[in-house]
């Protein structure tokens, strides 16, 4: 669980922003295991700027996301997000569910991260999501 000194990662759990943190788009991540088929990741200390959904739905920066990853048989998997933010959300709620099928015929697309694919990225997704009106030059 963790590092390879044997100590765990630890996690605050209850994440108080304070003026001198540093908050990243999608804040700081920690994960462990829920018994031997759950994967849990807490974040905190997400940008407010960002959405919790593509239609917009607002959080502060005191927001706690939870994903649960959990291995239901040999071929499927289930998430669950759910969302704490008690300055803006009376109680927390479940975000979004998904569910996950190994297909063992299927193929990915292999893909390359290269300058040039990062750029676009940023100019479609990234640029419109802070409402930067500057672009980057290529």
């Amino acid at each position: 669980m963790g590092r390879l000194d044997g100590r765990a990662r630890t996690f605050p759990r209850m994440w108080t922003p304070r003026a001198d943190h540093h908050r990243t788009w999608y804040g700081y991540s920690v994960g462990h295991w829920d018994g031997d088929y759950t994967f849990v990741i807490d974040t905190v200390g997400s940008d407010d700027r960002s959405w919790l959904i593509n239609q917009g739905s607002p959080h502060s920066v005191g927001a706690h996301v939870e994903e649960r990853y959990t291995r239901v048989d040999h071929n499927h998997l289930e998430l669950t997000v759910t969302m704490d933010d008690p300055k803006i959300y009376t109680k927390p709620f479940v975000l979004a569910t998904s569910g996950f099928m190994w297909i063992p015929t299927q193929e990915a697309e292999e893909q390359l991260c290269v300058p040039s694919e990062a750029i676009v990225y940023v100019n479609t997704i990234a640029v419109p999501a802070t409402g930067d009106g500057s672009k980057r030059k290529q």
